[in-house]
This record gives structure tokens, sequence and C-alpha cells, in this order.
């Protein structure tokens, strides 16, 4: 019997092996999960293609038992991928995520650049949220890059995501809210 698929998708300027990552893959693979976190392209400068392709190049076939765990431009990566696929996964965790950005996430006029794609690139939530099945949307109460009530809104109404806030964990990171583990996560896969 083939293990169980979990595959963890850093944000922008997000490296595979900083912050609360390394902690999720050996709590995932103490699970019994086959789990990964592939090193998106460029992550200084993501372009949306180019890390669809790398998702494609990663993940292979999806299977009904993966798992996804997005972190911050991640979490929009693997909306946008499934938006691409016709197969179901189980479940899709999204840590950080957003639709909207505040203007602190984006001080400088090649930061407008970059997001310009990922804001402009339609998604077909009717179709997303219907090919995992579960959704879970992990929140800090103080994240200064991601406005809380907006894309809380965003996730329920949209994917029909549970909504989860913590308290004062910034933008999960270890230099924005000082976060290498996230436990809670742990319920949910």
């Amino acid at each position: 019997m083939e293990r169980k698929r979990a595959f963890i998708i850093h944000g922008w300027t997000g490296r595979d092996d900083q912050d609360w990552f390394p902690w999720a893959l050996k709590e995932l693979e103490s699970r019994g999960y086959s789990a990964s976190t592939p090193a998106m392209p460029n992550p200084d400068y993501p372009v949306m293609s180019e890390w669809l392709a790398e998702m494609t190049n990663s993940l292979g076939k999806l299977r009904q038992t993966d798992i996804l765990i997005g972190h911050s431009m991640g979490c929009q990566t693997i909306i946008r991928y499934l938006d691409q696929q016709n197969e179901k996964v189980d479940k899709v965790i999204l840590v950080a995520g957003w639709e909207i950005l505040s203007k602190e996430a984006l001080p400088l006029p090649e930061d407008h650049k970059i997001v310009q794609s990922w804001y402009e690139t339609p998604i077909n939530y009717e179709k997303v949220k219907h090919l995992a099945n579960v959704f879970v949307a992990l929140f800090s109460d103080n994240d200064p890059w991601v406005p809380l009530e907006q894309n809380k809104l965003a996730y329920r109404e949209k994917l029909g995501a549970k909504i989860i806030v913590e308290h004062n964990k910034g933008h999960f990171m270890k230099e924005v809210g000082g976060v290498t583990k996230i436990p809670v996560l742990l319920k949910y896969i």
C-alpha cells in the first residue's frame, strides 16, 4: 500500500528548510506520511506560471489521500493549482493565506508588480471548493501582511474553509511571529 503524501508549499521569499517547515515535515513523517517541501523557483520574485509548473512537477498525479499545506503565497499556489486539476485531495491547510494583502506587505513598486498576476488571474472557487474533503484556513490576529477579517471571510465564503485564528503568531514565520512550530496544525493532519 502506498504511503499517504503531504506537501508543504512555502511562500514568497520562503525556503523549504525554514520557519515551521522542518518541524511539520518531521511530524508528518512520524504519522506515516511521505512528506516534502518542494523548493519553488525564484522565491524572491515568484512567477505564477513557474510555481504552478513546479507543483505539477513535484506532485505528479494527485491522490485522494494527499494533504496540501500552504504558507502565504503557497496557499495561492495550491488554490490555483487545484483550479487546473480534476482530482480531489483529502485536505488543504492554508496558513497565513490571502486573497488580498495589506499595503505593508507591498512597500516597493516591484512588490506590486510581483503580485499583479496573482491578484488579476481569476480563480474558479466553485470548482476548487469541491476538490478537497476539507479546507482549513489558519490566521494570526496580528499578521502585518494578511488582513484578518477580509481573508477569513473570503476563505470561509469561497472555499467553505474551517477558520482558525491563533493569537500573536504574526505571519507564521520565525522572523515575523517567532514561529517554528504550529501545534494546532496537528489537529488537522
